[in-house]
């Protein structure tokens, strides 16, 4: 009895694998389950209080790297925007709050933002993703603070709606 061999036909050879290909592949194929998965993004039409953002914001360790991240508008003045940094790391700490309806702000996946507002110059915002729901409005304006809030420069801004 002759046993079937699992072979592309008489005289051919198999094709060798390709480490590079299928990695961009996979590459691609992880890139177009995040773009299906996103939610439609709008142009920056007004920087108010809770509006949600995708914005390049620097890595603490090394000012010379950044990566794009969501932010929360909390106050704008000429040429820059006070914000607060989202993370989708979530840690258990009174410093990073999560949004409990970060769906409806248009992000992805669950997110946390760092309570402590600094400055973003206005030309680091990339693209609108949504706006904070009421009630995480009131829990980040009650962690702020009574209406008012501080850059990292030191100066008072205000943040009523």
């Amino acid at each position: 009895m002759r046993r079937n061999r699992r072979s592309s036909g008489p005289g051919r050879r198999e094709p060798r694998h390709d480490p590079i290909q299928s990695h961009r592949e996979l590459r691609q194929a992880q890139a177009a389950a995040r773009r299906s998965r996103q939610v439609p993004k709008t142009p920056i039409t007004s920087l108010e209080f809770g509006h949600v953002l995708h914005a390049h914001v620097e890595y603490r360790e090394d000012r010379r790297r950044y990566k794009p991240a969501p932010v929360v508008i909390l106050a704008h003045r000429r040429g820059e925007v006070l914000v607060l940094r989202g993370t989708t790391q979530l840690r258990n700490s009174p410093h990073y709050p999560l949004l409990r309806d970060w769906d409806e702000a248009g992000l992805a996946e669950p997110t946390a933002v760092n309570v402590s507002p600094f400055w973003l110059p206005t030309a680091e915002l990339l693209t609108q993703i949504g706006e904070l729901s009421a009630s995480d409005r009131r829990r980040i304006q009650a962690l702020l603070g009574p209406n008012r809030t501080e850059g990292d420069d030191g100066a008072l801004v205000s943040v009523e709606r």
